[in-house]
């Protein structure tokens, strides 16, 4: 027998595993983000999405924001947290439907969403002052 032959077979099963390893960690799905011409609203479109992404927007005191969300499957969760500090939103699981909430000071809003094989779309929209 070959003495080399155990000593390929184990360089031939580290390299397998390092290789799914590698393959594990490579992120799955998508997301589009774009922004409105005028700067009021973003489009999130999601595909098999599983990370976290974000996005800024600059709102005033008093101004309402709607949220649409259009979901096939998984889970998408919305966090909206201003710069000095409130939090004007907060949902782990959001629901196909639409929203809609106000903010209490002016400040750059920050929207963080997480999705975890999730598919659909998320459309947020600064309605200003009501």
């Amino acid at each position: 027998m070959n003495k080399k032959l155990p000593v390929i077979i184990l360089l031939l099963t580290v390299s397998a595993l390092i290789a799914f390893t590698f393959a594990a960690c490579i992120p799955k799905g998508s997301i589009i983000i774009l922004e409105d011409r005028d700067g009021k609203g973003v489009l999130a479109e999601l595909k098999e999405y599983d990370k976290v992404d974000k996005w800024e927007l600059p709102l005033s005191k008093g101004d309402e924001v709607r949220v649409e969300v259009e979901h096939v499957e998984g889970i998408i969760g919305l966090t909206v947290s201003g710069k000095k500090g409130s939090e004007p939103y907060n949902g782990s699981k959001l629901e196909p439907g639409a929203f809609t909430f106000t903010v209490e000071e002016s400040d750059t809003y920050v929207f963080i969403l997480r999705g975890s094989k999730a598919t659909g779309k998320i459309t947020v929209r600064n309605l200003g002052q009501q």
